[in-house]
């Protein structure tokens, strides 16, 4: 029945929410649709979520699970301290500006100081 919403953007997800919101308070629907309301968030929350599991840990070294088959390995310590082979973690991206553009400029001034060099060495 709600299949369609796996179509679906997670923006669009997040404002089909918000219009059913809007339209209930208004009183436009007789009452708020929570069956539909439960499962757009269950689709939103699988997109905002990555979920990854330690398959094993060997010399301070993870070896990491994605749902999609994909494999990293990581140090130890960076993972939540007691972390162990077989704890699935949630994953969260969270975009830094601020560090971006700060390598950004960083990577900018070398530029210049390397193009500096060369004229100088021609």
């Amino acid at each position: 029945m709600f299949e369609y919403l796996k179509e679906l953007t997670l923006k669009e997800l997040k404002e089909l929410k918000k219009s059913i919101i809007e339209k209930a308070e208004k009183k436009e629907g007789k009452c708020l649709p929570v069956t539909y309301l439960r499962e757009i968030n269950k689709y939103i929350n699988r997109l905002n979520e990555l979920n990854v599991f330690v398959d094993k840990i060997e010399n301070d070294i993870a070896e990491i699970h994605f749902h999609d088959k994909q494999v990293i390995y990581i140090n130890t310590k960076n993972l939540p301290k007691g972390a162990k082979e077989g704890d699935y973690f949630d994953v969260k991206f969270i975009l830094n500006r601020n560090k971006t553009k700060g390598t950004k400029v960083t990577v900018k001034k070398l530029i210049e100081e390397l193009s500096k060099d060369i004229d100088l060495q021609l």
